[in-house]
């Protein structure tokens, strides 16, 4: 398998298979794939059930006929930290006998990923490990990727959407601290509030909601409150050429400019505070510009793929 005729032109027939469970999270990254790769075959290997339902060695069934079947040159994986739908070792040892495997890690960051990360390098699951939150303290190797979401532009590219909705966030809200945040920023600043979720609607509603905001809220805390990583949303609201409201984050400040390309904050009666006067002088499309053009230079998903396969 030759790699290297794609590491200046992605234009390059390789043969791709995307496995990950069922998520809305991935959908803009598979389809960003796609438009850098052309066709991709794709193997949702949680076929849509809640991880109760499913039976041991079954997602590895799945994974290895889809494997069998296309035959690919190189393996995305994306899957869980535990539970049924992790696969078993020896599903990952069996792919890279005869193709290339990359381990596209979501939540590298938080520290409950960390022992799992190890134990896949512990047992050389994969030739390449790549964390996508931002965050570069994990577990990595030498050769392993840390970099921002890689989001297909493509959603944030309709122009019959107008900004309607000053102030915005969709997102879960599992945890107490981001609950109460909403919840105060709802009456203090307007705050509405969309969902990001597929039980709910797609991808696209998500991305049309983000276009339609002068401004987003965020907390850059992982799931569990351990640690801080660039939500998707961070790169989601420059594709939408939205402002970002975004407390103090040491990772967000490597990738981008507080205050010039996002507004920091670092309290709630601090955030409230900025946000009336950004909506005053009405600078909110100035934040979203900057942060907008510094996604398109250095953080696309042409970029982010060329890295990859550079790094097989």
């Amino acid at each position: 398998m030759q790699l290297q005729p794609i590491i200046e032109s992605l234009e390059y027939v390789m043969n791709i298979l995307f496995t990950s469970v069922s998520s809305m999270n991935l959908e803009p990254i598979v389809t960003g794939l796609e438009k850098e790769m052309g066709s991709i075959h794709l193997c949702k290997f949680d076929k849509g059930k809640e991880e109760q339902h499913h039976h041991e060695g079954e997602v590895d069934h799945e994974i290895l006929v889809a494997f069998d079947t296309h035959k690919p040159d190189v393996v995305i994986y994306s899957g869980p930290a535990e539970g049924k739908c992790r696969p078993f070792l020896s599903t990952f040892h069996t792919m890279r006998k005869t193709a290339k495997v990359v381990n596209l890690i979501c939540d590298g960051g938080c520290p409950n990923w960390h022992p799992l990360i190890e134990l896949y390098n512990k047992e050389d699951c994969f030739d390449l490990n790549v964390n996508i939150d931002g965050n570069d303290n994990w577990p990595s190797r030498e050769k392993d990727i840390t970099s921002v979401g890689p989001i297909d532009p493509r959603y944030y590219k309709k122009t019959n959407i107008e900004k309607v909705v000053d102030f915005g966030f969709a997102g879960g809200l599992g945890s107490l601290e981001r609950r109460e945040a909403t919840d105060r920023l709802k009456q203090s600043c307007g705050l509405l509030m969309a969902h990001r979720n597929e039980r709910w609607g797609t991808y696209n509603l998500y991305a049309d909601f983000m276009l339609s905001c002068k401004a987003v809220f965020n907390m850059g805390k992982t799931g569990s409150g351990k640690a801080h990583h660039v939500k998707y949303r961070i790169i989601e609201s420059a594709l939408a050429c939205a402002c970002v409201f975004e407390e103090v984050n040491p990772i967000t400040q490597k990738y981008f400019t507080p205050n010039v390309d996002y507004v920091e904050y670092k309290d709630l009666p601090h955030l409230e505070q900025r946000f009336a006067e950004v909506m005053e002088c009405r600078s909110w499309s100035i934040y979203g510009e900057n942060l907008q053009n510094k996604v398109q230079q250095n953080y696309s998903t042409e970029k982010f793929w060329k890295r990859v396969f550079k790094a097989l």
